[in-house]
């Protein structure tokens, strides 16, 4: 199994390396260069090998983690919800809340709009503590737009930007700053849409 764990951990170091020298502007999260992906899926595939391998072991269910995280940003989805669901059977506690938000990201993608609705509102619920509940919000606001649900949209936005955890140097507070001003700027309330991304660009 070591020599799976050392392919698997190579394949996902050429990723980042290949993510990291992108020129400037043509890198994008959630449009990774279809290099990228390939690298992300390979690696995803080993760890779901190496998991296979240590099935009795302690480290089972990290590997399932791993590989689960690999294929979404190889932007395979359907692997990805299959990890992402097998690992919430496994495992009772450790990374649940990211599991929740992962696999809502997957249904979203599908438009099955009413399950990652479920899936967000359970991660808030339930773990209203961990730090993966500010990407949930992100997601959510987008679900809400999807379905015209403007003032939802904005109230999600608004309780990371309003978090006494949430700072400026964090992505999900940049990414909430311009998402409330374009849901303000499409509402035509242009001042306000003028205040907000006038602070985004700051």
């Amino acid at each position: 199994d070591l020599a799976v764990q050392f392919a698997a951990d190579a394949h996902a170091a050429w990723a980042r390396q290949l993510v990291a020298e992108s020129p400037q502007g043509e890198f994008s999260e959630r449009h990774p260069p279809e290099a990228v992906r390939n690298q992300f899926r390979i690696a995803a595939k080993l760890h779901e090998r190496l998991a296979e391998l240590r099935f009795t072991q302690r480290d089972y269910p990290e590997n399932i983690w791993i590989s689960a995280k690999y294929y979404l940003q190889g932007r395979d989805y359907d692997n990805a919800a299959r990890l992402l669901r097998k690992y919430l059977d496994i495992e009772t506690r450790a990374h649940h809340a990211e599991a929740l938000v992962g696999l809502a990201e997957v249904m979203l993608t599908k438009e099955k709009h009413a399950e990652a609705l479920s899936l967000l509102k359970q991660c808030l619920d339930t773990y209203p503590r961990d730090a993966a509940v500010f990407r949930a919000r992100l997601l959510l606001a987008d679900l809400y737009i999807e379905l015209n649900q403007w003032d939802e949209a904005e109230k999600a936005l608004l309780e990371n930007l309003n978090s006494d955890t949430l700072t400026p140097n964090s992505e999900e507070w940049r990414r909430s700053l311009f998402a409330i001003g374009r849901i303000l700027y499409d509402k035509a309330r242009y001042p306000e849409a003028a205040a907000r991304l006038d602070e985004a660009v700051e």
